[in-house]
């Protein structure tokens, strides 16, 4: 699926959420693509991790088709 023709169904910080809902589309039929973006940059080496909460370093999106995107939010009620 490409940019084009794919839309940002949800944001979330929660894996398990993550995987959860990723798991309910596939169970309906709804091919999904996912993108992970780590949130604590590249100076971690540099400054370390102290203070971070660790909960939010990883930041997942959840993309649909277009065509299915109506669908998908219905089935995950977002």
């Amino acid at each position: 699926m490409n940019i084009f023709t794919r839309r940002e169904l949800h944001i979330t910080y929660d894996l398990d959420k993550f995987n959860q809902l990723r798991s309910t589309l596939y169970a309906a039929g709804i091919k999904t693509s996912y993108r992970c973006i780590n949130t604590t940059g590249s100076n971690r080496g540099r400054y370390g991790t102290l203070g971070i909460n660790h909960d939010f370093t990883y930041q997942y999106y959840i993309y649909v088709h277009k065509k299915d995107y109506e669908r998908a939010k219905y089935i995950l009620n977002v």
